[in-house]
């Protein structure tokens, strides 16, 4: 029987366990057959070096970024989590990452540590359902709506001016009593 203990597990999930396919020296697919707790004091680290994340035995160099798989529950415990960008690489907008499967999802990250990751200027990470589908995206590019172009006070005036003519016709015309 495996030892259940916190710091044990958390010191297995340090480790990653073997894994499943490396598709390179920069990208890891790890796999825990049971359920992982990992400890507050846990950083797990996860590369993105590429868009594909395909965890395959049969083809290594499928996988551009780090997947971590729990079959049974991942209790995050209150650890770490840190992204890190490898190769240059930079998502584009739209960018949607499974960085993490799992059975079912327990606890939460203490903190999501994203130095390691920059995105340009106006991006942001949205982490909105890491921790409930194992995914980290980079939003698509807002549309800017449609720039308000202020009326020129020539226009203005002149409005005001219709107006004032409109209505001093209008007194002109109606019938005294």
């Amino acid at each position: 029987m495996m030892p259940s203990h916190p710091a044990f597990l958390a010191l297995l999930a340090a480790l990653l366990f073997p894994p499943l396919a490396a598709a390179s020296p920069d990208t890891l697919c790890a796999f825990v057959e049971g359920d992982l707790a990992l400890a507050p004091t846990t950083t797990l680290t996860l590369q993105i070096g590429g868009s594909s994340g395909t965890c395959d035995t049969t083809d290594p160099a499928a996988s551009e970024y780090d997947r971590f798989l729990v079959a049974g529950t991942l209790n995050a415990g209150g650890a770490t989590l840190a992204l890190v960008l490898t190769s240059g690489f930079v998502p584009a907008p739209g960018g949607m990452f499974d960085v993490l499967d799992f059975g079912a999802f327990a606890g939460s990250f203490g903190a999501v540590d994203l130095s390691g990751a920059p995105l340009p200027d106006g991006a942001a990470w949205d982490l909105s359902r890491l921790e409930t589908e194992g995914i980290v995206q980079v939003p698509p590019a807002a549309t800017a709506a449609p720039a308000q172009v202020p009326l020129p006070a020539w226009a203005l005036a002149l409005g005001a001016m219709l107006l004032t003519g409109v209505a001093t016709a209008a007194r002109r015309r109606s019938p005294r009593p």
